[in-house]
């Protein structure tokens, strides 16, 4: 009976110790998984960042190209505006400079 107690005991002491292991890898896979998943947050936060940047940067250039743009075409409509003259001579001489030919109808 005492043998038998003793062997129990052991056992005891043996799953004891397995399940102190277990509890071990346990924290330590918990640990890891915690560091990477805050690894990778803060990847996510940095990128996110970035795109924000990158975003506010891409909408800058639209706006300052779409300035420019307009800028120009303001500009050349000025110009159009002024050399534009639609007189019979200068509609003949635009006609000989494309070389159109009159028209007979």
């Amino acid at each position: 009976m005492l043998e038998r107690v003793n062997r129990l005991e052991d056992k005891i002491e043996e799953l004891n110790r397995n399940i102190e292991d277990r509890d071990c890898k346990i924290k330590e896979w918990e640990s890891r998984f915690e560091s990477m998943v805050k690894e990778k947050d803060d990847i996510i936060y940095e990128k996110d960042e970035k795109l924000e940047y990158m975003s506010q940067e891409f909408e800058s250039m639209l706006h300052d190209t779409l300035d420019r743009m307009t800028r120009k075409l303001e500009h050349v409509s000025m110009r159009w505006k002024e050399d534009v003259d639609l007189t019979e001579t200068n509609q003949r001489k635009l006609a000989r400079d494309f070389n159109f030919a009159r028209l007979k109808i």
